[in-house]
């Protein structure tokens, strides 16, 4: 994960923006910041500081914005496999979060965890505990972003969908993942996850 700072001239207001469809943007304390997911890096640029048309130039040639007339989301050239809710389809989730990060396609990952409701809810807390209970066995270190994205894909193959949430928090910066089902966070604490500012997307 990259950071950089980027400074404009005078205020803007995010929302006018037509941000890239996987481009993430918050702003927490005054600062804007945001996550391009196909680099898997973030600026921020304080809010005293924003200009238009300066800023949106600048955000255009790095590709964070998306042009005119053009909606489109990230293409998902290959669907993985609904395998089932057991250990097999746990070791395929943890294999699928490792070359999503490996090969930077956050974009196309996140777009394929987007679209859960309430009802999905009930189907999903055994599955977390399984996964949850599985965990161990994979050999990496704890990481909310490789968690959630295999948590994620682990649902998903069960047939339940989840929303993966990216957050940030300033002073001094640092960057947070969950996953949520109707708006309940699934894979982690909410009083830690309220300490950061979810992100939001086109």
């Amino acid at each position: 994960m990259m950071h950089d700072a980027v400074e404009f001239g005078r205020r803007t207001a995010p929302e006018l923006l037509h941000w890239a469809a996987h481009v993430r943007w918050a702003v927490e304390n005054d600062v804007l910041f945001v996550l391009d997911l196909r680099s898997d890096a973030y600026l921020s640029v304080p809010m005293a500081k924003l200009e238009t048309p300066g800023l949106a130039r600048q955000l255009d040639e790095r590709g964070l914005l998306r042009p005119a007339g053009d909606p489109s989301l990230p293409e998902l050239r290959r669907m993985p496999s609904r395998d089932g809710k057991g250990l097999w389809s746990f070791w395929r989730a943890a294999l699928w979060a490792r070359n999503v990060m490996k090969r930077r396609t956050l974009d196309r990952a996140t777009t394929l965890l987007q679209g859960a409701d309430d009802a999905a809810a009930a189907g999903a807390r055994e599955l977390v505990v399984r996964f949850q209970r599985w965990r161990p066995l994979y050999p990496r270190a704890a990481s909310c972003l490789f968690d959630s994205l295999a948590l994620g894909r682990f649902l998903w193959s069960a047939g339940v969908r989840s929303n993966l949430i990216y957050a940030v928090r300033g002073g001094p910066f640092s960057a947070h993942a969950w996953l949520e089902i109707g708006g309940v966070i699934i894979n982690d604490d909410p009083e830690y996850c309220a300490g950061f500012t979810p992100m939001r997307g086109a």
